[in-house]
This record gives structure tokens, C-alpha cells and sequence, in this order.
């Protein structure tokens, strides 16, 4: 039977790419579950935390050049236009997870390591 599966992963890219991305995504998810339940682990919120607080930073910028006034906030995750809704950027805003299922099926894919490299920052 392992033999046969065996067969099946080497002749089929279609098999290898779905069996690759099947067990890159458990394996993901796996580490972020781990992370999640590790008493003090939280370099995993610090990551996301960096990439929201560097959004709403670059979303500021540009909406300072276009003429907007905006608000002060003591909590990098907030911004808003004066005289409009104040907006929170949170872990679900990030795209942290989108950027890695994204990295993980350029991996998964058969190809060469050097053209999964060249897509994987071009993404």
C-alpha cells in the first residue's frame, strides 16, 4: 500500500501538489496552535501587532497627502478621519494568515525552489 502511494505521489503532480499542500497546511496550523497554547509565547500577536501597527502607519501617510485631517490615537491599531468613523485594525486585518496559506501553496506547488523564490515576495 505504501508502495502504491508512493507510485501515486512521484507520477501524478496533481496528487503531489494536493498531498504537499495538505500536509504544509497541517503543519502550519499545527505550529500556530502549539504557539497559541504555550504559557508567555506571544511573539506570534507581536508579529501581527507590527504588520496592523505598520498599515494603519503607511494608511495615515497616505491619507495625510491627500488632505485628509486626522485624528490622534494613544493605540497605533485606530486612526480615523476627522469627522468620520473611527476604524480598528485587528489580527483579521493584518493578512498575515492570507500571506502565508499564499506562501504555502507557491511551496506546495511542483517547481523550481529558485521560481518559488522569485513568486513567494512577488505575491
Amino acid at each position: 500500500m505504501l508502495k502504491q502511494l508512493k507510485e501515486i505521489y512521484n507520477e501524478n503532480e496533481v496528487y503531489r501538489f494536493l498531498i504537499n499542500l495538505i500536509f504544509l497546511v497541517g503543519l502550519y496550523e499545527l505550529a500556530i496552535y502549539i504557539f497559541s497554547i504555550i504559557p508567555g509565547f506571544y511573539y506570534w500577536d507581536l508579529f501581527h501587532l507590527k504588520v496592523i501597527y505598520n498599515g494603519v502607519d503607511i494608511a495615515e501617510w497616505v491619507l495625510s497627502l491627500m488632505g485628509y485631517e486626522l485624528g490622534e490615537f494613544d493605540n497605533q491599531q485606530y486612526f480615523q478621519i476627522i469627522g468620520g468613523s473611527v476604524l480598528k485594525a485587528g489580527k483579521p486585518c493584518s493578512g498575515v494568515n492570507l500571506m502565508a496559506y499564499y506562501t504555502i501553496i507557491i511551496l506546495a506547488y511542483p517547481g523550481t525552489i529558485k521560481s518559488k523564490m522569485i513568486f513567494i515576495p512577488v505575491g
